[in-house]
């Protein structure tokens, strides 16, 4: 089956037909099918490997990649990375231009939201998503908790519909933390990650799961490396916004790096929706 464009997909929100009805000409207007928070049907792995295969190369996107998050480590799992990476894009084609706002889970979910962030510019151009970070975490506190359900309460009105943005998922219990939250604040939204445990059974709070592959474990998009952000498990300060991630102390060099990457990442994988 021909895979369609995505622009051609979006460029016309609204058409209009004529429609022969008892003798009479009348104009019926149709619009786009508003996707997210629906159900979400994976594509077939042959399809998906076949697009991906005769669309990019994989190993000279490999090469480019200068950060030491990509350039440090086991060869095979970069290349796993990036693999999963664009299979969750391309599973997203359908609806990655429908979202207001992008939320990312924890420091976990900081580089793969940035990659979407990027490539919907990409596509779109102006009017982008609002993008925040979210902490999230097993072993959150409840005061961190309360923060974010009051943070979602006060700006639900202005996230339209939302993509949630984790790294991986391993039994959903960290992840079905925020999920519950916005669920509880009536948000209309998606649950994206990059890979998840291979054989998992998701828990209920995972609900419907668009990802991009599933590994033993996680990807390398969790390191301090780059990240910018870092998990905050301290006693809680009263002082302190916990409804977001705390800033990682690391060379502004490795930040910038890392954020070409993901520009060069965004590059290739915008091909995937063209």
């Amino acid at each position: 089956m021909k895979f369609e464009s995505i622009k051609n997909l979006f460029e016309s929100k609204k058409r209009s037909e004529q429609v022969a009805y008892t003798g009479i000409m009348v104009e019926e207007e149709t619009t786009e099918k508003d996707l997210v928070g629906s159900q979400h049907i994976r594509m077939d792995a042959v399809e998906a490997h076949s697009i991906i295969s005769d669309t990019i190369n994989i190993s000279s996107i490999q090469q480019k990649l200068k950060s030491d998050l990509f350039k440090i480590g086991d060869p095979f799992i970069v290349r796993e990375t990036i693999e999963a990476l664009a299979r969750l894009v391309l599973e997203l084609r359908e609806r990655i231009l429908q979202y207001d706002t992008i939320l990312s889970d924890d420091a976990s979910g900081r580089l793969p939201s940035l990659l979407i962030l990027k490539i919907i510019k990409k596509l779109k151009g102006g009017n982008m998503p609002q993008i925040y970070f979210l902490a999230g975490g097993r072993y959150t506190e409840l005061e961190r908790r309360e923060q974010i359900r009051i943070f979602l309460k006060k700006n639900k009105d202005k996230f339209g519909k939302t993509l949630l943005v984790t790294e991986y998922i391993r039994t959903g219990e960290s992840i079905g933390n925020l999920i519950a939250l916005l669920e509880k604040a009536n948000i209309i939204f998606d649950t994206a990650s990059v890979t998840t445990e291979m054989g998992i059974h998701y828990v209920h709070a995972v609900g419907d799961l668009i990802y991009g592959k599933q590994l033993t474990n996680p990807s390398i998009l969790y390191k301090p490396l780059g990240l910018g952000v870092k998990k905050d498990i301290q006693k809680v300060k009263k002082d302190r916004d916990l409804a977001h991630p705390q800033r990682n102390k690391l060379s502004t060099i490795h930040e910038r790096a890392v954020r070409e990457d993901l520009e060069v990442l965004a590059e290739e994988f915008v091909k995937l929706l063209k």
